[in-house]
């Protein structure tokens, strides 16, 4: 749970529990460890898939896996959902089904758990315009009005007015864009040089390692700017627990990473890296 989404729980007043792990160099979300964070104090489970920033995309196991937990311990499950039109290997999950589903408890209802928020300003390219979409029980909107009144007056009524009538012919629009997203991913992976290495990618996101002993990522985002032209965000940019992958008790380090052809471990940090120009195998050459 990382950027907006962990800045509002904080204007709240809520800490937050971050539960992120690197697995074979993907970031995940382990439903296991969350529930050993759950306290009488605890009022929602927050997952952002397709993560923003690193692209990591959560199973429809793992979401049902949540979506257990948030009901056995009555609490909410709020899943911001901004990419999920990039996703072209199926529904994200099945937590909105009518019918029973053999993974999800038997008591199951969405409306008494689950909270999906979603952006038409991404899937629909409306830059500037944030128009968004809570879907969740009536008894609670009572509740989100309330919260957005003291966020913005009221949502910005021309995409409204626009969209609405265009959204059934957009369609193939989204899915030519997600197609697209396939590509440009596909490209970004197969012009990586050998030693980057992807941490996890989706939407519009690639977390990638650095190979650069002792470097900082600050450094190399600089260096990618200034010598490449490629724009970079550090990964600690995104809060201080993700500039280490959320490695338990390494909070003042950057993580440790066996180096492919290495006889030593070396330090390395994660990089957001936006997938408009691929990296080249002359970056930097002399670092």
């Amino acid at each position: 749970m990382v950027f907006q989404s962990r800045n509002d729980i904080e204007y709240a007043g809520h800490q937050d529990g971050h539960v992120t792990d690197i697995c074979a160099g993907w970031i995940h979300a382990f439903p296991e460890r969350c529930e050993t964070l759950i306290t009488p104090r605890t009022k929602a489970i927050v997952l952002i898939t397709p993560n923003n920033p690193t692209g990591a995309v959560y199973s429809p196991s793992t979401i049902i896996a949540f979506a257990n937990l948030a009901r056995k311990h009555n609490i909410a499950l709020i899943i911001d959902e901004t990419y999920r039109d990039f996703i072209l290997d199926g529904p994200p999950h099945p937590l909105f089904s009518s019918s029973p589903h053999p993974c999800l408890s038997t008591d199951w209802r969405w409306r008494s758990t689950f909270i999906h928020l979603f952006s038409f300003s991404k899937s629909y390219c409306i830059p500037g315009h944030r128009l968004g979409l809570i879907c969740a029980s009536p008894a609670f909107i009572p509740s989100i009005n309330t919260a957005l009144d003291n966020l913005q007056i009221c949502a910005p009524r021309p995409p409204q007015i626009a969209l609405a009538p265009l959204l059934p012919s957009l369609r193939p629009f989204i899915r030519d864009t997600a197609l697209s997203l396939v590509h440009r991913h596909t490209l970004f992976k197969s012009h990586l040089p050998p030693l980057w290495r992807i941490g996890s990618q989706g939407g519009y996101f690639a977390f990638v390692q650095h190979p650069f002993v002792g470097v900082h990522a600050n450094d190399v985002c600089r260096r990618l700017a200034e010598e490449r032209g490629v724009v970079c965000l550090p990964a600690g940019f995104f809060g201080p627990k993700t500039r280490n992958g959320g490695i338990p008790g390494e909070e003042d380090r950057d993580a440790l990473l066996a180096k492919p052809g290495r006889s030593k471990l070396g330090y390395f940090s994660e990089t957001s890296i936006s997938l408009g120009t691929p990296s080249s195998e002359r970056l930097f050459n002399g670092m």
